[in-house]
C-alpha cells in the first residue's frame, strides 16, 4: 500500500495538498515498514525492488534520507514480536549489498541492481553506503562480480 501511495504521489505536482500526503508518507512507520520489506522479503526480488523504489522516491521527495539510512542499517530483530516464526532477518542494508554484489546462486537483474544503487547514492554518507562499500570490497576480493556502476560509491 505505502508504495502504490508513494509512487502515485511522486508522479503528480508538488503543491498544496500534497504536502499533507508528504507528510503523512514520511512518517517513521511507513520508512520502518519499507525497510522490513526489504530485509523479510529476501527471498522475493519483486518485494525487495519495491521497497527500494518507494524509498528512493521518499528520499528523493520526501528528504529523509538521515532516517532512512539509519532504518535501512537498524537490525530487524529488534523488536521480538516481529518476524515469522522465530527466523532472523537480515538489514535491509544486507540486502542492498547482496542485490549490488549477488552470489552466484541468487542472481540479480540489472534493472533491481540500478534502483539499490541510486537509493544507496541518494542517501548520502551515511552507514549504508559505507557497509554496501565494505561489502562490495569483499566481493570483489572473493572474485564475485559486482553491479555496473558500484564506482560511484566510491566517490
Amino acid at each position: 500500500m505505502w508504495v502504490n501511495a508513494i509512487r502515485s504521489l511522486a508522479r503528480t505536482k508538488r503543491e498544496g495538498d500534497d504536502k499533507q500526503a508528504w507528510d503523512t508518507l514520511r512518517d517513521s512507520q511507513v520508512i520502518t515498514d519499507l525497510c522490513g520489506m526489504i530485509s523479510r522479503g529476501e527471498k522475493y526480488i519483486v518485494l525487495v525492488n519495491e521497497g527500494v523504489l518507494a524509498l528512493a522516491l521518499l528520499v528523493s521527495f520526501g528528504e529523509r534520507a538521515t532516517e532512512v539510512d539509519a532504518a535501512l542499517a537498524a537490525d530487524p530483530n529488534a523488536n521480538a514480536n516481529d518476524g515469522a516464526k522465530g527466523e532472523k532477518a537480515r538489514s535491509a542494508a544486507a540486502v542492498l549489498a547482496s542485490v549490488l554484489a549477488p552470489t552466484p546462486s541468487m542472481p540479480v537483474g540489472s534493472e533491481v541492481q540500478a534502483n539499490a544503487l541510486t537509493l544507496v547514492t541518494i542517501l548520502g554518507d551515511g552507514k549504508v553506503k559505507a557497509y554496501v562499500r565494505e561489502q562490495i570490497a569483499k566481493a570483489r576480493e572473493e572474485g564475485r562480480s559486482v553491479a555496473a556502476g558500484v564506482e560511484v560509491l566510491d566517490a
